[in-house]
């Protein structure tokens, strides 16, 4: 492991000054290099919030993970690896057709409500 980074989602609960978002959720995303080829690698696990009632909790959460995830990735992206792979794990407490994993897919980039963290 090169680095490592904790994503804490309590973070929401100041962006959108919402005490619904202060769950203590967590994740942790890490860069990893290949020993023998020194490819790099981005892997990442999280626990999204249980609450079924909170769908849209668990959608900024997943869209604030997966812009930590790119800030994290910039950061270690230049010359021939520009693109790095990244391996998404966790709970996510969704369904398969929830809007949660539509957002992690890439399959749904906006909602009603402005999930973009203001202040980041």
């Amino acid at each position: 492991m090169i680095d490592q980074e904790n994503v804490c989602f309590n973070d929401l609960a100041k962006i959108y000054e919402d005490k619904k978002f202060k769950t203590n959720n967590t994740a942790t995303v890490c860069l990893l290099v290949h020993r023998e080829t020194g490819r790099k690698m981005i892997v990442s696990s999280s626990h999204l919030h249980w609450n079924p009632k909170l769908e849209y909790v668990r959608m900024a959460q997943a869209h604030y993970l997966l812009f930590k995830i790119s800030k994290f990735a910039e950061k270690y992206s230049q010359g021939a690896e520009k693109d790095i792979p990244v391996i998404l794990g966790g709970d996510f407490n969704s369904h398969p057709d929830s809007g949660v994993l539509d957002i992690i897919l890439g399959q749904k980039e906006e909602t009603n409500n402005d999930l973009s963290p203001r202040s980041q």
